[in-house]
Order: structure tokens, then C-alpha cells, then sequence
């Protein structure tokens, strides 16, 4: 599908979601009502003052409070059956990469994606002559990714091939000057990617990245990246790798990502309404 087919004179808006951690029916994550939060999120779309043309997971759409071990604890098919009715009512494209918590198969089978192709974990979707290219780096429930070289090969296919290129993944690809994040949820091998991405680095417009429960940006060369906020809870994070992340108190946001006719982008956090009212759970 080309931008001519999307309509050439309308700017695109989509809403980059991550983090959601939908959990079994009844149940709560950390204390929290995420399965609530879901359904706060899910209403604060439908009442978005621009209409919305897709919804981009970043990764941790389920999980399960089945396994109290966060270091393997993978979503069930009961947390995506209640992801499917909590999602039910947005009838719109939906751009699902997998997180650690994720279930692949589970996730693929019961919130079917629309990316227009997909090939060795690089998947693309074109807007107004802008590729979004999800990259997909989980390698089970670690806490850290993994770039492939079948999938790092396919990347440097599609951007070759590309003109402008917005990047999508859960974990991030560049550092954070954070101790922590770059070594503990970080993607393990990214140097292997640095040199692909200063080879592109004018034609990627920018990068966005879930997993971290905060809003931060990194850099790398000409390439900012962003971290979406949750749209469940928030972490802080502590300076050393010696520290433990505690749940802070921010309310939930989302990422409103809008791309013109003529190819420019526009970022922009939006808070979720019922977080702002303090009634998603208790922490």
C-alpha cells in the first residue's frame, strides 16, 4: 500500500502504545489494576480529538501474574483473550512487535498485525513515503534483546530500499548514559547495528523504543531516540546496575505519532485520562 492509496492530503496519526501488561481476568500486576489501565487507554483512543489510522504495540501488550519470577514470566492465553476484548472496539490497523513478556505465537494468532510485509523479524509499514520498520529483537522473557543476523541482514535491506524510516522496537538500540538500562535492558549486541545505522543515519528520521516504563531520550550520531511511557505504570530507574526499579507515580501516557502528506513527522506524548485522575489502581 502506497500513500496514494492512503489519500495524498491527510496527515496520518497513529498512537504508539506500549507496555500495557494486560494480565489474567481479576488479577493485578505489582498491586496494579493493569487489565483497568487497558481499558482507560483503550477508551482515551476512541475519544482522540484526531482520527486515528493505527495503533503501533511496542512490545508487553499481556503478561501473566501466573508465574511470580518477572525474569520468566510469559503471557497466557487467558491474558490475550481479555487483550482481545479490551481491544475490540478499535477498528483500526494494528502494528504489534512482541516484548519480553509476550507470547509470539499468542500474540501473532490473537491480535493479528497489519504490517504490510514482514521477513527474518523486520517488519514495514509505509506512510506518505515513510517506512515504520519494527525491528524484532526478543529472544524469550530476558530482560534484555538480541539482534539476529538474519534480521540485522533484512534491515540493511529495507533501509537501503527505503527513503525515510522511522525505527520501532521494545528494547532500545542506542545508549541512555543510564548504567542500568544500557546493560541490564538494553539490546545486548547493538554495536552490531551502529555502523548500519550512521551508514543511514539521514534518512532515519528517528527511533522509538517501549520496555523502560519511562520517558527518556537517547543519541546516536544524527538519530534521536525516543522511549515511549507505559501506558500501565512507570518505573525509576537507579543509577548504578547494583539498584532495583521501583514503581513510580506518573501517570499512564501514550505516544501520538503523526506523519504529513509531504512526508514530515510529529511526536508528541498524551496522557491517559482516567491516570490523570488517579482511578487506574493503587500502587
Amino acid at each position: 500500500m502506497n500513500s496514494t492509496q492512503l489519500g495524498n492530503n491527510t496527515t496520518r496519526h497513529f498512537a504508539l502504545i506500549t507496555d500495557v501488561h494486560v494480565v489474567e481476568h481479576g488479577e493485578s500486576l505489582y498491586g496494579l489494576q493493569t487489565n483497568r489501565s487497558a481499558s482507560a487507554l483503550v477508551e482515551t483512543l476512541s475519544k482522540e480529538s484526531v482520527k486515528l489510522d493505527g495503533v503501533v504495540c511496542l512490545g508487553d501488550l499481556a503478561d501473566t501474574v501466573r508465574d511470580s519470577n518477572r525474569l520468566t514470566a510469559v503471557a497466557t492465553e487467558d491474558s490475550y483473550r481479555n487483550v482481545q476484548e479490551i481491544f475490540s472496539g478499535l477498528k483500526m490497523p494494528r502494528l504489534a512487535l512482541p516484548g519480553n513478556h509476550d507470547h509470539p505465537d499468542l500474540l501473532r494468532e490473537m491480535m493479528p498485525s497489519s504490517w504490510h510485509t514482514f521477513k527474518d523479524g523486520v517488519s514495514r509499514y509505509k506512510v506518505h513515503g515513510v517506512d515504520l520498520i519494527g525491528i524484532d529483537l526478543r529472544t524469550g522473557p530476558e530482560a534484555t534483546g538480541y539482534l539476529r543476523d538474519a534480521t540485522l541482514q533484512e534491515l540493511q535491506r529495507a533501509l537501503a530500499d527505503s527513503e525515510h524510516a522511522l525505527l520501532l522496537t521494545h528494547y532500545p538500540i542506542v545508549d541512555f548514559e543510564n548504567e542500568f538500562i544500557d546493560k541490564k535492558l538494553s539490546t545486548v549486541n547493538r554495536e552490531k547495528l551502529l555502523p548500519v545505522l550512521r551508514l543511514h543515519s539521514d534518512k532515519i528520521i528517528g527511533c522509538f523504543n517501549g520496555h523502560l516504563h519511562i520517558t527518556a531520550q537517547g543519541y546516536f550520531d544524527k538519530i534521536v531516540a525516543t522511549v515511549v511511557p507505559s501506558s500501565s505504570f512507570d518505573f525509576i530507574m537507579p543509577d548504578s546496575e547494583d539498584g532495583k526499579i521501583r514503581v513510580g507515580a506518573a501517570p499512564q501516557a501514550y505516544g501520538l505519532l503523526s506523519i504529513s502528506p509531504d512526508g514530515r513527522v510529529f511526536y508528541q506524548n498524551r496522557f491517559i485520562r482516567a491516570a490523570v485522575d488517579s482511578t487506574v489502581g493503587e500502587r
